[in-house]
């Protein structure tokens, strides 16, 4: 992660690539561009979190599952990690709240 901090550091247009199936693409794409969506995924992202913590936010990349290019652009704005069932920032992000 050192390293991965360094060119975080000089660069300042770092953008997150990932994957996701379709289908959650798809909805995430028909709702209002300015409303915020929570994805899961099973890796922790501390780079994406990094990232955050240094420019605010960032473009997202999305390439669906079984798919070779990117399909979806995105600006990642939070990052939570190590979400904990019942917590208010969980919940919020979430939707429960």
């Amino acid at each position: 992660m050192a390293d991965l901090r360094t060119k975080i550091n000089e660069i300042s247009n770092v953008g997150v690539f990932c994957r996701n199936h379709l289908k959650y693409l798809e909805k995430a794409a028909k709702e209002d561009p300015e409303k915020p969506i929570t994805f899961r995924f099973g890796t922790v992202w501390r780079s994406a979190e990094y990232v955050l913590k240094r420019y605010g936010s960032c473009k997202i990349y999305f390439v669906p599952i079984g798919k070779d290019l990117v399909e979806y652009e995105a600006t990642l704005k939070e990052v939570l990690l190590n979400p904990k069932r019942g917590e208010a920032k969980t919940e919020e992000l979430s939707g429960i709240a």
